[in-house]
């Protein structure tokens, strides 16, 4: 992509500051995609851009067990990752794989990423007595 153009990420953050994220991958399987099942493809220490490049790698290189016969399959950027669609060839049947870059914020088994406390939260206005119109 030349430099000059927007990159097709957007990050939430204003900074590129650099956080652990974990690339994930879903499968939806068996009758009518009842079935999830997760897997850990990898990690990176990077900004949200640079986990996205490395999603997209491991994305395209995947192969999932099923369909055993292809007979088409696509590949679509969403907002969140990546959106493998796999059509089986003996059937009516497709399978999808979602490819998801997950900013890991907390982790009850590494000590030195737990959960930070919440900020407190605003209070709200006060509540206009019952029997005055809103806006008055």
């Amino acid at each position: 992509m030349d430099a000059d153009r927007t990159t097709p990420y957007e990050d939430a953050r204003p900074s590129e500051r650099a956080v652990m994220w974990h690339l994930y991958v879903e499968r939806h399987e068996g009758l009518g995609a009842q079935v999830r099942n997760s897997e850990l493809l990898g990690t990176i220490f990077g900004a949200r851009r640079q986990a996205l490049d490395l999603l997209e790698e491991l994305a395209r290189a995947y192969v999932p067990e099923h369909p055993k016969k292809r007979l088409r399959t696509q590949f679509y950027r969403t907002d969140h990752g990546f959106l493998m669609i796999d059509h089986g060839r003996d059937n009516w049947r497709y399978w999808q794989c979602e490819f998801r870059a997950l900013e890991l914020l907390w982790d009850t088994g590494d000590p030195d990423r737990q959960p930070r406390p919440l900020p407190p939260r605003p209070e709200a206005p006060p509540r206009p007595p019952a029997d005055q119109p809103p806006g008055y």
